[in-house]
């Protein structure tokens, strides 16, 4: 018999392996069939820049998983496979031969194939600008566009890696045809609760403006986007079906089995028969031939075992969606976004919106130069002969290098701040290069403009010191100055100088008003290079530029000198602001609008987190943010042992006390988590000071040492911090207890003013200084007037030679907590009839926090002494253990006093208010603070002096670095605002209302949210606000009640995921401008031109020749616009699209409804803008066919597939299907174009 059954397996296993299986056809069922459809999505996630550099990456991985993937798909149609990375697959695609590239061709047009998203990167999505986030996604389309075929342009969105996820990306990915979304991390008790109600899928609307037709189908993955290990033949799993290898048993049935069990189980959180199974992940089937090979051997097994019930097929994401749309399924809508991101306990994802802030600002900087370059080149395009005498493909390829650099940056590794400290010097590296290419291009263009009938044209160079040395006083430096928006504007000119004689001229010879300020040398890096800076304000035309001079002269600039600030109120003002700082604190205090009269009560400071590290708690680093907090300390196991007799010492640093000087304290042993609940310890104070604590651990249930990990919770009893800051009623204190040669002494304790109600006690014993000795207490009784306490000694010794003190706090029926972030309480029992410590588990409501502290004391009017334990604190509740000191059972009456809180973070600020060093400087130009708290912490505050409306705004420059090392530097706005909205931007195009959650595990770092370009606090009645812009990515959070902070800096003690810690010593000049507000209508109007203009600097150029030759030889100015475009219409981009060799033909142009709909009229109304009104006759802009966002579709040819609904519109639109304009352009004006609020239409123009 046995040898018949084995006859059977090897026959039919060999039949099987010899078959190729058909696919066979989708089984369209919703739950409740037992049928199940699943999809083996092959995929591989490949960071362009992570742990190594993008070329490291691709020349040891992924060339190889690109090669042999695409030969497995061409040896077999049934495989298929998905890329995602067009930064990787550029480069593969150029090595590759002609025939290559048709058989690639073939495979992406047989949906072998498919490409999902096919941006430059993976890009993440709180880091990053929408305007970037466009830029990479165009960069790689137009690519698969050009290179590949018109039909190889992606249809799904895929998105597993990014740590969170905006509600502006499927508003974008709508926009540029996605039929659906794929995304993974949000925050795990989100998915945890998506899981349960069946809402992993859903229809996410983008939008609050926009609506319907920005919603698209979003699917969660449900574990992760790695492959499960009941299939990981792309690790270490081997399949086993070749009866003809006798020493490796075959082992395809129960993988089979055990793989369908897997999807079934996973296959219960959604609402269909179809489930997608991640085959792939980092830098997956480097070895595609073991992986496909392996995983075909599955699929034939499953789908010719009837039994099991299962179709498996080889999918993609896009098959998938395609399935589950034709199912026809109603979904429900989301509105919101997936900030912040928390992958456990303790682990918010919001230190990476601000880690590496130098990176950040230089990715950003170098986003507004390309965008710069990229509109002169239009203006070169539009100027006859230009373009010819540069070459069209070399000027592309020019921009081809930093359009590449900036595509790979936006990487969810990359402006993140994750990566490495080598790979982020190659981002250094490779957006340098692309920089050296722009500025060649852009003094090229501006010269070629400006050289008018000479015909030379004139040398312009970026940095003022390659014109400045050697300068005579017969020649003069020009600055030509190119605004690339479309509206005029003035802007302060800086010129680094070490000449401090210097006449500042406009093109007609009139003198403008300048102003030389002395360079402070706060950056070592910088110190010393010049002197001075140059400043006068430069009124601009829309898209042009305008020239100025510098000549060296008697009626030069006026030298500003910097006075010590009075000892009273001091302040600077403009037309429009006054700034004033106090004389007490030296920090800002006020802003006042001159206008309205509106005054904004400001105080602000630098502040900062110790950073989380070690303690057995997760670390702060480059990605999680974990300020460190008070109340808890870990002590680890103990190895038994008779020299520890039970008991352990150490130390508990609190340098934090900083006003106690004897801080008193109450400590509770807690085990928690833990499988050893039964263990019982008790805690003493050795000693307490304001460096640190001593604590003596004894365990007390019979044995010796402890293998769990044991942990201490502390208070501090200190009315300011956790849990007396968030009570009322209560009183504490500490009583001194004299030396005495008694084991046992019974105290009494007299509280201050009698309670109304008997009130419920928790104590501690201190002995400060005597050593390791150990000590405990029970509560005798307990009056409304004092307590009755019994000390005693434990440690087998009786008496003490020094005095102790009993700490103590107590709370009785009129003590009330804040808010349910404190409670407390108690519990009776009678007896324990066994040497075991007592259990008792108690139930607690409304306290949402996981791992409170809980803090606790035994009343026995027996006096018999006992020690407690906490254990298992979750947000429903906690354990507590009691036990006797003699280890013997009792008949005793035990009451057991609890009290739970949340535990306090630990910050403090950079200096105190009386060593911060102000002084001031006046001037025409500008009015100037300059603050140095300490060295490397120093915040210059200027106001610009001039008539434009666009000049309200306090600008503040932090000279920050290198930061204290285990530091997290946050600069923070304390103002008048009560109770206001918070509101942080998302990916810089929309604002999302926020809420501060003090419920929050982690209150601090739960509560952050990233701010692109800016944040701002508004009040209920839009009377008042305060917007913050920022020129580069931050963190922001509102954590108290008209309270905003700005994290600037990061340096931290640990990593927290890949192994090296964030600890970056450089120096950072990221700039804030805060913005006042009066009404909303201007605050709005402010902040929405004020945020383009912070993002979109001026391109200042500088050349030399004897004085007056330049204007008479040179066009000194320029503008492309008739009139400047409506103040809430923005020329987002100008991309010049493609070339044949001697000019180019087409470019790619955007344009932006700057306000969301209802945010202030008649700003958010929408507009028709006919370009020919707007455009002057020599730079004409002829509009052609609306295409999608990414520039690689005619939107009219775009049908995205249509979802129902289950409240909103019904069924979900297409873009190509607008409601407010059915048709591309106004149909009454053949270049008027139509735009709502927050809307972007891309066009192809010539």
């Amino acid at each position: 018999m046995e040898k018949m059954v084995k006859f059977s397996i090897v026959a039919w296993t060999l039949c099987l392996v010899a078959t190729i299986v058909p696919v066979p056809r989708v089984e369209s069922a919703v739950n409740g069939s037992d049928h199940i459809n699943i999809w083996i999505v092959t995929h591989t996630h490949d960071d362009v820049g992570w742990l190594q550099t993008v070329d490291g990456y691709y020349v040891g991985e992924v060339q190889w998983i690109l090669d042999t993937a695409v030969r497995c798909l061409l040896d077999n149609p049934d495989r298929r496979f998905t890329y995602v990375e067009m930064a990787y697959f550029y480069r593969w695609w150029n090595e590759q031969t002609d025939d290559m590239h048709q058989a690639v061709v073939k495979l992406v047009k047989a949906g072998q194939l498919e490409f999902n998203l096919a941006g430059w990167c993976m890009n993440d999505e709180a880091a990053t600008s929408f305007f970037s986030v466009i830029n990479q996604m165009t960069e790689g389309a137009l690519f698969l566009h050009d290179s590949l075929d018109a039909d190889a342009y992606p249809k799904v969105g895929w998105h597993v890696d990014p740590f969170g996820h905006s509600s502006v990306t499927p508003s974008l990915w709508a926009d540029m045809g996605f039929d659906a979304f794929g995304i993974n991390r949000i925050d795990f008790r989100d998915k945890d609760h998506r899981k349960d109600i069946k809402e992993l899928e859903f229809i996410w609307r983008g939008s609050r403006s926009l609506g319907a037709e920005t919603e698209i189908f979003t699917h969660i993955m449900d574990s992760h986007y790695c492959t499960p290990g009941e299939c990981g033949y792309d690790g270490g799993l081997q399949i086993q079906t070749d009866p003809l290898l006798p020493t490796y048993p075959l082992n395809f049935v129960g993988q089979g089995n055990a793989f369908v069990k897997m999807a079934r189980s996973r296959n219960q959180w959604y609402r269909h028969d179809h489930i997608l199974i991640p085959y792939g992940c980092d830098f997956a089937h480097q070895n595609a031939f073991k992986s496909f090979d392996q995983m075909d051997k599955l699929i034939d097994y499953v789908n010719s075992n009837s039994t099991l019930n299962a179709t498996v097929r080889y999918g993609t994401f896009g098959s998938y969606v395609q399935a589950v749309n034709s199912l026809n399924l109603t979904w429900p809508v989301y509105t919101g976004d997936f900030f912040p991101y928390a992958s456990n306990y303790g682990q918010y994802w919001t230190g990476y919106y601000t880690s590496r802030p130098l990176l950040k600002g230089y990715v950003r900087s170098r986003a507004a130069l390309l965008r710069a370059t990229e509109t002169l080149v239009y203006l070169a395009a539009k100027t006859p002969g230009v373009i010819a005498a540069m070459d069209a493909r070399t000027l592309l390829e020019q921009l081809g290098l930093l359009r590449r650099a900036l595509g790979v940056t936006q990487h969810h590794d990359g402006v993140s701040g994750t990566e490495k400290q080598a790979v982020a010097n190659d981002y250094y590296l490779q957006l340098y290069k692309g920089t050296v290419e722009c500025v060649k291009l852009t003094a090229t263009i501006l010269g070629t403009l400006a050289k008018g009938s000479a015909g030379n044209a004139p040398t312009l160079y970026q940095n003022s010191s390659e014109v400045f040395p050697n300068m005579t006083t017969a020649e003069e430096i020009s600055v030509v100055v190119y605004n690339s928006l479309g509206w005029e504007r003035d802007v302060a000119v800086s010129v680094p100088t070490n000449l401090t004689n210097l006449v500042v001229k406009d093109a007609s010879g009139a003198a403008v008003t300048s102003q030389l300020l002395p360079t402070p040398q706060y950056d070592p890096a910088m110190a010393n290079k010049t002197s001075h800076e140059l400043l006068f304000m430069a009124h601009l035309p829309a898209l042009g530029y305008a020239t100025f001079f510098l000549q060296q002269g008697s009626s030069a600039a006026e030298v500003s000198e910097f006075l010590e600030a009075p000892a009273d109120d001091m302040a600077i003002e403009n037309s429009q602001l006054k700034a004033t700082f106090s004389g007490t604190t030296h920090r800002l205090s006020s802003i006042a609008i001159k206008d309205s009269g509106n005054m904004l009560r400001i105080d602000n400071d630098l502040v900062q987190y110790m950073s989380a590290a070690g303690n057995n708690e997760p670390n702060s680093g480059a990605y999680v943010f974990r300020p460190m907090q008070d109340n808890r300390v870990h002590v680890g196991a103990v190895k038994t042992g008779a020299s520890h007799s039970g008991g352990w010492h150490f130390y508990l640093e609190q340098a934090k006390y900083q006003t106690l000087d004897f801080p008193l304290l109450l400590a509770t042993p807690a085990c928690q988590p833990s499988s050893r609940e039964s263990d019982t310890f008790t805690a003493s104070i050795t000693h307490s000071d304001v460096y640190q604590t001593n604590l003596h651990i004894w365990r007390v249930d019979g044995n010796k040492g402890w293998s769990q990990d044991l942990w201490v919770n502390y208070a501090i009893l200190d009315p300011a911090q956790p849990p007396l800051s968030g009570l009322s009623g209560y009183q504490y204190g500490t009583v001194e207890i004299k030396a005495a040669k008694t084991q046992c002494v019974q105290t009494e304790v007299n509280f201050s003013k009698p309670f109304s109600t008997t009130p419920m006690v928790i104590t501690t014993v201190e002995s400060r200084g005597v050593g390791p000795q150990m000590f405990a207490t029970t509560i005798l009784t307990i009056s409304a007037a004092s307590a009755s306490v019994n000390v005693c000694r434990t440690d087998n010794a009786s008496g003490w030679l020094f005095p102790l003190y009993l700490n103590y706090v107590a709370l009785d029926g009129e003590s009330k907590a804040a808010n349910d972030m404190v409670q407390f309480g108690s519990f009776s029992f009678s007896s324990n009839s066994t040497k075991k410590p007592h259990q008792t588990n108690v139930t607690v409501e409304n306290f949402p926090v996981y791992r409170g502290i809980v803090l606790a004391s035994v009343t026995s009017k027996s006096g018999k002494v006992y020690a407690v334990t906490a254990y298992n604190s979750t947000s429903v509740g906690f354990g507590v253990n009691v036990h006797s000191f003699d280890g013997q059972p009792w008949a005793d009456n035990i009451t057991v006093n609890w009290l739970l809180f949340q535990r306090n973070t630990i910050e403090a600020p950079v200096t105190s208010d009386d060593k911060i060093v102000t002084t001031v400087a006046t001037g025409p130009v500008v009015q100037e603070v300059r603050q140095v708290f300490r060295d490397h912490y120093a915040v210059t505050s200027r106001l610009y002096q001039g008539a434009s409306p666009y000049l309200q705004f306090l600008e503040q420059t932090y000279d920050i670095g290198p930061l204290d090392m285990g530091r997290e530097l946050v600069t923070r706005f304390n103002t008048s605002i009560s109770n206001p909205t918070w509101y942080s931007d998302d990916t810089g195009l929309e604002l999302i209302p926020r809420q501060y959650d003090p419920t929050k595990d982690e209150p601090v770092a739960g509560n952050y949210f990233p701010m692109v370009l800016g944040s701002y606090l508004n009040d209920s009645s839009d009377a008042t606000s305060l917007s913050v812009l920022s020129d580069r990515s931050h963190g922001s959070g509102s954590l108290g009640n008209g309270m905003l902070e700005v994290m600037l800096h990061r340096r931290c003690l640990a990593p927290d995921g890949f192994g090296e810690t964030l600890n970056e010593t450089d120096h950072i000049r990221p700039r804030l401008w805060l913005v006042p507000g009066a009404n909303a209508e201007t605050s709005y109007n402010l902040r929405r031109r004020l945020s383009i203009e912070q993002q979109n600097p001026a391109v200042v150029m500088f050349g030399r020749a004897p004085v007056g030759e330049w204007g008479k030889t040179y066009k000194t100015s320029l503008t492309a616009m008739a009139k400047p475009l409506p103040d809430n219409i923005h020329l987002l981009s100008v991309k010049a699209r493609n070339s044949t060799g001697t000019s180019i033909d087409m470019f790619l142009v955007r344009f932006q409804h700057l306000f969301e709909k209802g945010e202030a009229s008649p700003m958010s109304l929408p507009v028709s803008l006919d370009t020919d009104d707007y455009f002057s006759d020599d730079y004409k802009m002829t509009i052609g066919n609306e295409v999608t966002l990414s520039g690689n579709r005619d939107r009219a040819s775009v049908k995205r597939l249509p979802w129902q609904v289950e409240s909103g519109s019904g069924v979900s639109h297409s873009p190509a299907a607008r409601e407010r304009h059915s048709h591309g352009l106004n149909k009454d004006r053949a270049d008027a174009i139509e735009l709502v609020p927050r809307e972007i239409r891309t066009f192809l123009a010539k």
